[in-house]
């Protein structure tokens, strides 16, 4: 018990030391963890910013599109044709309207504010 008292302060410097290091390592691999947690969000980013471009060409939503445009030229040129606008006309143009909203919603643009 002699030799305790005696070197009881190297004791208490080993065991603050090893309690520093293991504190530092588990913050070590904290930071890895987190690191790596953020390199795949990166990626997964990544990965759905090219889905969205993919999908804005892709040859069905093109094609879609494509039908909604014709859907529109079809009642617009019935229209202008004669000068004279019917009830059922009106009507397909906010058929065309509302499904065109529906399916493509306007993007926020900063510059635009909308």
């Amino acid at each position: 018990m002699n030799w305790f008292q005696q070197s009881w302060a190297l004791i208490v410097s080993w065991a603050a030391t090893l309690a520093a290091i293991i504190v530092a390592i588990r913050a070590i691999y904290a930071a890895e963890r987190d690191r790596k947690a953020l390199e795949q969000v990166d990626l997964e980013r990544e990965k759905l910013t090219l889905e969205v471009k993919r999908l804005r060409n892709s040859p069905e939503l093109v094609a879609d599109r494509r039908a909604v445009y014709e859907r529109l030229r079809k009642v617009l040129a019935e229209i202008i044709g004669p000068g004279a606008v019917t009830l059922d006309q009106v009507s397909a143009l906010h058929e065309i309207s509302h499904d065109t909203e529906f399916r493509y919603p306007r993007r926020s643009c900063k510059a635009c504010e909308h």
